[in-house]
């Protein structure tokens, strides 16, 4: 039979080294609730057992899926991601929605190598195939301050989907708006950073930046 799991915690001493908004010093508490709960019309005869995962971390994250538990591992048949916001409810496929800050891209970046390398959406193998259901296709953030490289973008408004891993976006801040697409490196691949290509309906840079662009050009 199919067993449900329930898991609460402080977290109090233990450290996370994450970039924000999920750094934690070791003596701050930060609320931890795991839940799986069966679907009871899934356990009758004929029926595909199903159940619903739940994550929360304080007020910080929410996470929420529904799994099809008839296979060898579980799978993902839809789910939400909140970060500073409920968890989204799609219909199909899983979204995120988040409300930041902050948001530090090359740190993040450089977890999400080191977590999902290979497992991302058309990730191989099997096990990536499994932690990339667990991962948003479409992405809905809000930012007060963007960080990449040396460059910071204000009140950052991100509208995303991924298809065929190949990110693309409508992005609208107080320095550019436009249109972004983001193509991860390949595993292996001798260049790790990705590729960005923007069709930007405007741009508006500090007179450094500026002067810059120009000298590269030359």
């Amino acid at each position: 039979g199919q067993s449900e799991i329930s898991i609460t915690s402080s977290l109090v001493g233990l450290a996370s080294e994450l970039p924000a908004p999920l750094r934690k010093a070791a003596e701050a508490p930060l609320p931890l609730r795991y839940q799986t709960t069966l679907a009871p019309e899934s356990l009758q005869a004929g029926q595909s057992a199903r159940d619903t995962l739940r994550l929360e971390l304080g007020s910080v994250l929410q996470a929420q899926y529904v799994r099809d538990l008839s296979g060898d591992a579980p799978r993902v048949l839809r789910g939400g991601i909140g970060i500073n916001e409920p968890a989204p409810t799609p219909a199909t496929g899983v979204h995120a929605n988040a409300t930041l800050a902050t948001l530090p891209v090359d740190a993040w970046e450089a977890v999400s190598g080191r977590l999902f390398n290979g497992a991302g959406p058309g990730g191989g193998g099997a096990a990536g195939a499994e932690v990339s259901g667990y991962l948003p296709a479409q992405i809905a953030l809000r930012a007060q301050s963007l960080q990449s490289g040396a460059r910071q973008f204000n009140r950052v408004v991100v509208g995303a989907s991924q298809g065929e891993g190949v990110w693309r976006a409508n992005v609208e801040a107080e320095q550019f708006g436009g249109y972004v697409e983001y193509r991860p490196a390949r595993p292996g691949a001798t260049q790790a950073a990705g590729r960005v290509y923007a069709r930007l309906a405007r741009l508006s840079l500090p007179k450094s930046d500026a002067d810059q662009v120009r000298s590269e050009e030359r």
